[in-house]
């Protein structure tokens, strides 16, 4: 019955805020905007909202939103849920910290995934909340914390990496093709410096 009460409270937490976690950074609007009904549709956990009665504790590396951002999720949430009671608990090293109380159980009902767990070892430790088709159409990035086409957890964030170019830059270098690969990028890059005034590359990565 826990584990149903543990769906259902991880489906109503991510429709009040995305909380279930696995990637960490840039927010994407897609799972933001999303809803899970699909994956929870047909799931009929106590015969209302109401006689529905746990305490449950959530882990988090958002130390920063625990007493903000959070209260309001947990707000939103205990509005059709009122018997259920949410605390989080915020870790400063949170991979660490989150990978021994895993291993020693003794770490709360749901938390993000440490990326210290092996794909392959997340039955071990977590219920699935659903097949990757209930989530490939509405959520990025479903499949970072899946097995066996299982899905574990959801990434309330995600890092896309990519190259804004200039192509009156690239243009007066005589680049007519966008380079695919290090090797034929690294050229392009010489030849603007060779041949334009540009600075061929700008990055705020060391």
């Amino acid at each position: 019955m826990k584990h149903r009460i543990l769906a259902l409270v991880l489906a109503g937490m991510l429709t009040a805020a995305a909380t279930a976690c696995g990637s960490t950074n840039s927010k994407t609007s897609k799972n933001a905007d999303a809803k899970p009904t699909v994956a929870y549709k047909d799931m009929q956990v106590g015969e209302t909202a109401t006689d529905l009665k746990a305490d449950l504790k959530i882990l988090t590396n958002r130390t920063d939103l625990v007493d903000s951002d959070f209260q309001d999720y947990i707000s939103e949430f205990n509005a059709m849920y009122p018997n259920i009671t949410i605390t989080y608990e915020g870790i400063t090293d949170y991979d660490t910290d989150a990978t021994t109380r895993l291993s020693s159980g003794d770490w709360g009902d749901i938390c993000c995934i440490p990326t210290t767990v092996d794909k392959s070892e997340l039955s071990n430790y977590f219920e699935k909340i659903g097949d990757y088709g209930d989530f490939k159409d509405t959520y990025e990035f479903a499949d970072k914390q899946m097995f066996n086409n299982e899905v574990y957890g959801i990434p309330t964030m995600g890092n896309v990496s990519g190259v804004v170019y200039n192509k009156a830059v690239f243009e007066k270098a005589g680049i007519t093709e966008l380079p695919t690969d290090p090797e034929t990028f690294l050229a392009d890059l010489k030849l603007i410096q060779e041949k334009t005034d540009a600075i061929p590359l700008y990055t705020n990565y060391a």
